[in-house]
């Protein structure tokens, strides 16, 4: 057989061979877009999951805090009311009193009483030191 008459075969078959080459770069792409795509929604996903732990560990924090106020005002009044039924209410416990008062509301996050001395950090050590999470 003569070039001439090969050469149809051959320019057959390299635009057949291009037009996979073609077929397998446009799969290529879709695959990488496809990834990207599942990429985007696990970090998306990841991005909710973060915000939503941190609102829920802020919420279980938060209603801790104030159940442990409450418990605290409690012991104050009752304290307060013993030393005023016992005729005992002296200037020393007065002034605790108000202190305790003022750490109740400190630990209130309705409240959330700024102190003088104690921060935020000093907070969240005490919870973790007397387990009052």
């Amino acid at each position: 057989m003569r070039l001439e008459q090969q050469l149809a075969k051959i320019v057959a078959k390299i635009e057949l061979e291009a037009i996979k080459e073609l077929e397998w770069r446009e799969r290529c792409r879709l695959s990488v877009i496809k990834r990207e795509e599942e990429r985007k929604t696990r970090e998306e996903f990841e991005a909710r999951k973060e915000k939503e732990f941190a609102k829920t560990k802020k919420l279980f924090s938060d209603s801790e805090k104030f159940n442990k106020a409450i418990i605290y005002r409690n012991y104050i009044n009752v304290t307060e009311q013993k030393a005023i039924a016992e005729n005992n209410l002296t200037d020393e416990l007065k002034s605790w009193i108000k202190w305790a008062k003022d750490k109740a509301n400190w630990i209130d996050p309705f409240i959330n009483k700024t102190d003088e001395l104690l921060t935020e950090k000093d907070k969240e050590e005490l919870f973790s030191i007397y387990s009052i999470r």
